[in-house]
């Protein structure tokens, strides 16, 4: 053997091994990658999620609030009207911080990617039943500005008849 063939021996393995090495250096950086990629993802959605479960219990709290004092208003309006009295009717105050456009916006930003496609639809669920909800209080406080708001300063006996004490139909309806 040639010490001109041993150096291009030497230099193709050289060669070889500066590839290898070359190829296991960008194996390793992709692997790299791909682990953060995988940490950001998990730390996105458990992001995600810690705002979805803070978000629905904030929901779920002003929602229970709500149903309590509309609950305790109304009851405390029936028993004073079975007692015989006339209490003032009041327009109803019907105030949210629902947009329904949530659940849109987060698909829109990439919440499918990292939430699961259950938590989505559980998502547009609740939002459909918030817009629903958001249609009857809309309903009532058209009738609320068609009935009661112009004479609000009126007697009492505009909403009640004298003798009975009892609604007159057209607002006694507005309880059902």
């Amino acid at each position: 053997m040639s010490i001109d063939s041993h150096n291009s021996r030497s230099r193709v393995l050289a060669h070889a091994i500066d590839l290898v090495v070359v190829f296991i250096g960008a194996y390793a950086a992709f692997l790299l990658n791909a682990y953060q990629i995988r940490q950001q993802e998990d730390q996105r959605r458990e992001q995600l999620l810690a705002y979805l479960e803070t978000d629905a219990d904030s929901r779920a709290r002003g929602l229970h609030d709500l149903v309590l004092n509309y609950d305790r208003d109304m009851n405390e309006f029936l028993q004073r009207l079975a007692n015989g009295e006339m209490p003032v009717l009041q327009p109803g105050t019907w105030a949210t911080n629902f947009t329904g456009t949530e659940g849109n916006a987060l698909l829109q930003t990439g919440a499918l990617d990292v939430v699961g496609i259950e938590t989505i639809v559980q998502l547009l669920n609740v939002d459909g039943l918030e817009r629903s909800g958001l249609t009857l209080m809309a309903h009532h406080e058209r009738l609320d500005d068609a009935m009661i708001t112009p004479h609000v300063g009126e007697e009492r006996t505009y909403f009640y008849d004298a003798t009975t004490k009892q609604l007159r139909p057209q607002f006694a309806r507005y309880l059902k």
